[in-house]
């Protein structure tokens, strides 16, 4: 065998793989291996055992909600009396409300009514009297909508005879009369404007037919005495006529 001759140098015959697998195997024998754990609850699949179970356990827990609530109604037994008190509640009040509404409705239209009827009343006994009528009036009432109606009215007439005058009194009594009754309903305040211009006319009637009379007697003595003066005249001025007493033997 042939031999190499090297210096008095330490050679380094190990085997760099074998070492490190050694350092490794080393390694691995201070850590204990890892064993699988079991799994879980959450993560165990669920058998029909565990169904059964789950089940009995949810109708235990709504049959204690079930229990729950009928001790709820047992011991609130008015909680549901009071819902339906507190709805019949509104609706009572809604259909109050509703009758409110139409109530104010039908006041309103009755005003408007009343005010229409009012108002040519009045203006019919106004346009009808002319000079001897004044001015409407109107009392007025506040409806439910803020708006003035008129609910009674009137208007001042004259109803005095005219002084000294019979004729002109006759004729404005027609016209006051006519006055009164001018609206299609005349009141008994009319009526009794209308009987008392009838009477005054009446009165001034018999006063002209009075002085018509007493101009008649006038006129017919005047004339009387006028024929009277006439006659006298006129025998004043006829010839004399002489009679002559004859006597017979």
């Amino acid at each position: 065998m042939i031999t190499s001759h090297y210096p008095n140098v330490s050679i380094n015959t190990a085997n760099p793989l074998t070492e490190q697998a050694r350092v490794d195997n080393s390694r691995l024998d201070l850590f204990s291996p890892v064993k699988s754990t079991e799994k879980s609850a959450a993560e165990k699949p669920v058998t029909a055992d565990d169904k059964s179970t789950s089940k009995g356990t949810d109708q235990r827990r709504s049959d204690a909600t079930d229990n729950s609530a009928d001790t709820y109604q047992a011991i609130n037994p008015r909680s549901k009396q009071n819902s339906e008190q507190e709805a019949k509640q509104d609706q009572q009040a809604e259909a109050k409300q509703k009758q409110a509404e139409a109530a104010e409705l039908k006041q309103v239209e009755k005003l408007k009514a009343r005010d229409l009827e009012v108002k040519t009343h009045e203006q019919a006994h106004a346009s009808v009297g002319g000079s001897y009528a004044a001015a409407p009036s109107y009392s007025y009432e506040q409806g439910p909508d803020g708006k003035r109606y008129a609910v009674g009215g009137e208007v001042q007439i004259d109803i005095a005879p005219v002084a000294n005058d019979p004729k002109a009194t006759v004729a404005k009594m027609q016209q006051v009369q006519a006055a009164a009754l001018a609206p299609a309903q005349p009141s008994s305040a009319d009526l009794a404007i209308a009987a008392k211009a009838a009477q005054q006319a009446q009165q001034a009637r018999a006063e002209l037919t009075a002085e018509n009379a007493s101009h008649a007697a006038a006129d017919k003595g005047i004339q009387k005495r006028r024929e009277v003066i006439s006659g006298f005249y006129q025998q004043a001025t006829s010839p004399h006529q002489q009679h002559s007493l004859t006597q017979t033997a």
